[in-house]
């Protein structure tokens, strides 16, 4: 079974506005993975809207979820175990989520700054400075996601995510505009 969005290696990514049972909401961001053929999807749960350039240029949080089933890739409907409903919001494609492992010092600083650019390092900012003096010697992973959204194919947005420190599963977000 085939999941791939089209003929030419690009993955599939989707946002989801997860409505719980409660009223309450978030929008799932999922992408599939380089290199997991029929694995699961890379998850995060995040406020905002990513496929409003704006909006993700600002930065946002995220909190990485545990992998979601590929199949969320084209669900809508009742969440199992009454846990809400999901709709879907947003899709696109992408060459996959590149997860950078590596030690923080000021190097990773300059790399991000040549990688996204000075905007987007700025938004991130305290956050990468914070890490570069508290965490010279910790392990840490950067993500970095290239998405084209179905509604606007003539641009893409380039996000780059770093941890954020003391707070387990969230990361911090921001991202730049490509045409």
């Amino acid at each position: 079974m085939g999941v791939r969005a089209s003929g030419n290696g690009q993955l599939r990514c989707v946002v989801l506005r997860h409505t719980l049972s409660s009223g309450d909401w978030h929008f799932d961001w999922m992408t599939e993975r380089l290199g997991v053929a029929e694995g699961s999807l890379l998850t995060f749960r995040v406020a905002v809207r990513l496929d409003d350039s704006v909006i993700a240029a600002n930065g946002f949080e995220a909190e990485l979820l545990p992998d979601h089933r590929r199949h969320y890739l084209a669900y809508e409907g009742e969440v199992s175990g009454g846990r809400g409903r999901v709709q879907r919001v947003a899709c696109g494609w992408t060459k996959g989520a590149n997860e950078v492992r590596g030690v923080v010092d000021s190097q990773d600083a300059v790399k991000a700054e040549e990688q996204v650019g000075k905007q987007v390092v700025e938004k991130v900012g305290e956050q990468v400075g914070e890490q570069v003096g508290e965490q010279k010697q910790a392990e840490i992973v950067r993500i970095e996601i290239v998405v084209v959204f179905e509604a606007d194919r003539s641009r893409c947005l380039a996000y780059v995510g770093i941890p954020i420190a003391g707070r387990p599963k969230w990361w911090r977000f921001a991202a730049r505009v490509e045409r």
